[in-house]
């Protein structure tokens, strides 16, 4: 962005070229970011998208880097589900593998947090139809598994 806070219309046609190059994930998430302030509906949850899949694949073994990620994928998921409320799968990802990591770098209390998130997400998209179980899950009801309760 330029110092108006406008996108560079360069920089915005560069991330389009990086996009069709086959690049890696690391040139993939810049060239989303910069997308994503010219076009939030179709950018940000690619690019919450590819920082969970960053986080998972390649920063596992750096707890500090890959909770950077997820935070971000979090935020963008936000932004998203702000911008357009029945974007709600991709912030119950990004919020799940939140709960998870922070759970896994022993802080409850924030790993709750990202948990109530997450459940009032459910909520909302339930009770306005866009998810077809509260949990966030797309099978019925949150089912998993074959039959029987």
């Amino acid at each position: 962005m330029n110092h108006h806070g406008n996108v560079d219309r360069d920089a915005v046609i560069r991330a389009q070229v990086l996009l069709g190059s086959g690049i890696g994930i690391h040139q993939e998430i810049a060239a989303y970011r910069v997308l994503a302030e010219v076009s939030p509906l179709t950018y940000l949850s690619r690019l919450a998208r590819a920082l969970l899949t960053l986080g998972q694949e390649q920063l596992g073994g750096r707890p500090e880097l890959h909770l950077a990620a997820v935070l971000e994928a979090a935020d963008a998921a936000r932004r998203l589900a702000e911008a357009e409320p029945g974007r709600d799968q991709v912030l119950l990802d990004a919020l799940g593998e939140l709960q998870r990591l922070l759970d896994a770098l022993g802080r409850p209390e924030e790993s709750s947090a990202a948990g109530r998130e997450r459940v009032e997400v459910g909520r909302r998209g339930f009770a306005a139809g866009r998810l077809e179980s509260p949990t966030g899950d797309p099978r019925p009801f949150g089912r998993r598994g074959g039959g029987g309760y």
